[in-house]
């Protein structure tokens, strides 16, 4: 089946893994407060679920160690103006350190067996980004350094861009090239200049046809908040079908012109928020317009292609 026939088609073939933790549905809180998130670098050995025959990727990780997710998958959710204490302890035999684009950056080493503390302020204008080991340059998220940051509105309000909603979902968009990660394990260099991933991930998934991958849910008439981190180093073209979704913010920066489309562009270093309204049922496909995205080293379908299912 080739690929625009299968997407049309090949929704109603597959089992579907609604994942725990990337879908609110509850109030916020709506006071201040301060957080403190336990932090864990290791060296992990991945097994991505449904891969025929497995594979196994030796992978870097930011385990938080109240909420283990999969490798790609940590996501920290706080107010603006909460104050944040990241504790750290890292279990790699490298410095890393952690960094949130226009909120943290040049934060000090954590040592090979030591222990830091990263504090600072929620911004006051919510939206979210990706952080991620800053110190060892491209290679650190290459190897899975990587999660999400969730800043909501102080007031506790379920609103985007002064527009109410009623369901989010975050999606960490992130990559691995096997090739460097076999390389770091073996203490051998990778030079980045060759850096070309096989292997697409959303939250920790990638799809699997006829076994499994991501399955948001939605209803027929309500507004879904979508933020979308990208917490790897190549650009994710996200394309809605069945919907135009609003893009709100960048980084929390907010958009000058909100503009309905159906493909939104997300730059490494980069989170998007936008909202979709659900006005039609059925299953539709979110996924990356860079074809090899939508693979599994090269086999498609795969990647990063999500099922949206609005009834």
């Amino acid at each position: 089946m080739d690929r625009r026939h299968f997407l049309k088609a090949g929704m109603s073939a597959a089992a579907y893994i609604s994942l725990p933790g990337i879908t609110a549905l509850l109030p916020q809180r709506a006071e201040a407060a301060t957080l403190s998130f336990n932090l864990q670098a290791a060296m992990l050995d991945f097994v991505p679920l449904g891969m025929n025959p497995p594979i196994t990727i030796p992978m870097w990780q930011f385990v938080d160690v109240t909420n283990p997710a999969l490798p790609f998958a940590t996501q920290l959710r706080v107010n603006a103006g909460d104050t944040i204490s990241i504790n750290l302890v890292n279990n790699l035999p490298v410095p890393i350190n952690i960094s949130v684009p226009g909120v943290l950056s040049n934060a000090p080493l954590c040592l090979p067996g030591g222990a830091m503390t990263y504090s600072f302020t929620a911004p006051l204008n919510p939206g979210s980004y990706p952080f991620y080991d800053e110190s060892n340059g491209l290679l650190g998220r290459a190897m899975g350094l990587a999660g999400g940051l969730v800043v909501l509105p102080a007031d506790g309000s379920m609103t985007m861009g002064g527009v109410a909603y009623s369901r989010d979902h975050t999606l960490l968009f992130a990559e691995v090239d096997t090739r460097l990660n076999d390389a770091v394990a073996a203490g051998l260099v990778f030079d980045m200049a060759n850096y070309a991933p096989n292997y697409f991930f959303v939250n920790g998934l990638c799809y699997v046809r006829d076994i499994q991958h991501v399955e948001l849910q939605m209803a027929l008439g309500e507004n879904v908040a979508f933020r979308m981190i990208n917490a790897g180093l190549i650009f994710y073209p996200m394309h809605f079908h069945g919907y135009h979704v609003s893009v709100y913010s960048r980084n929390a920066v907010p958009e000058l012109l909100v503009r309905d489309k159906d493909s939104v562009l997300i730059k490494p270093d980069e989170a998007v928020e936008a909202l979709l309204m659900v006005n039609q049922a059925g299953l539709y496909p979110l996924h990356t317009h860079y074809l090899p995205g939508v693979t599994n080293n090269g086999s498609y379908a795969g990647g990063g292609l999500i099922v949206m299912n609005a009834a």
